[in-house]
């Protein structure tokens, strides 16, 4: 499979010059995107014992305090003293605005009526956005133990969710979000979204390869497989995923899961009645 060069700048860079700052971009961008493809490409194939380096040096200051590491790509098996650790650079990315500024926090609610990675009337009283990462334990607990709470007011129009992709936990979550959007061709994005987070809740996956990505779309009903291969695997899905990431990394968010609950930002796990209880204070 190849890859394109994802159109926008590498984290952290700031240009100097107009001319030496496009040099600059084209270098790196042609580097990084070489690097992940191929780190992507063994990933899937099964015949890295490790995952490719991460091109963020920040964002995990939750995870490495929180959360335990997920199956690592594609052979070994994490133990349960397993922790993500943190990166020695954290001045190579600084996030260009906070999510906490009311301005930055209201931007981030689209109410897009054309969202596939939505759920819910536009117009709702209270649009939460959600920010998380698949193999991220707690953003896992959240999806099985918290969302269910929500779809009654969703289903009432009350309520509209907003999913957006955070992938910072390595190649098997750049993956996991690709494949979730391969599913959503087929119209089965929540389907496999809901069974990638069950597995990770569990604690079920050994291994993240195109066998296992493939198997769970059989599981929630996908019909065209050979198609959600080549989907999970093409170009303008690694650069979606890859876009969105970006976006996110250029908010203040050092975790995952974070929300947005109306206008008010919510960092972090919080059990039903906790995240309910703001819901709730939310609606008119």
């Amino acid at each position: 499979m190849t890859y394109g060069s994802p159109q926008f700048p590498p984290s952290g860079y700031q240009p100097s010059s107009r001319n030496r700052g496009l040099l600059i971009t084209i270098v790196v961008l042609l580097v990084a995107v070489v690097a992940l493809a191929i780190g992507l490409i063994i990933a899937l194939s099964g015949d890295a014992e490790t995952p490719a380096s991460e091109e963020l040096t920040v964002l995990e200051t939750q995870a490495a305090s929180e959360q335990e590491t997920p199956g690592p790509l594609p052979e070994s098996t994490a133990t349960e003293d397993s922790t993500p650790t943190e990166k020695e650079s954290p001045e190579a990315f600084v996030p260009a605005e906070s999510i906490e500024d009311p301005d930055v926090m209201a931007a981030q609610i689209h109410r897009d009526p054309d969202d596939p990675y939505a759920l819910g009337d536009p117009d709702a009283d209270v649009v939460i956005v959600e920010y998380a990462d698949y193999l991220c334990t707690f953003c896992a607990r959240w999806h099985v133990e918290v969302f269910p709470s929500l779809e009654a007011l969703i289903e009432s129009g009350e309520v509209r969710f907003e999913y957006r992709d955070f992938p910072v936990l390595g190649d098997a979550s750049i993956i996991s979000a690709a494949a979730a959007r391969a599913a959503g061709n087929q119209g089965k994005f929540w389907e496999y979204s809901d069974a990638l987070y069950q597995d990770t809740h569990e604690g079920s996956v050994a291994r993240y390869d195109l066998r296992y990505f493939e198997n769970l779309a059989g599981e929630v009903g996908i019909e065209d497989i050979a198609q959600f291969s080549a989907d999970l695997q093409s170009n303008e899905i690694l650069t979606a995923v890859l876009t969105a990431r970006h976006n996110v990394a250029n908010l203040s968010l050092t975790g995952t899961p974070a929300f947005i609950v109306g206008d008010q930002f919510v960092p972090g796990f919080l059990d039903a009645d906790q995240f309910m209880a703001i819901v709730n204070a939310q609606l008119p």
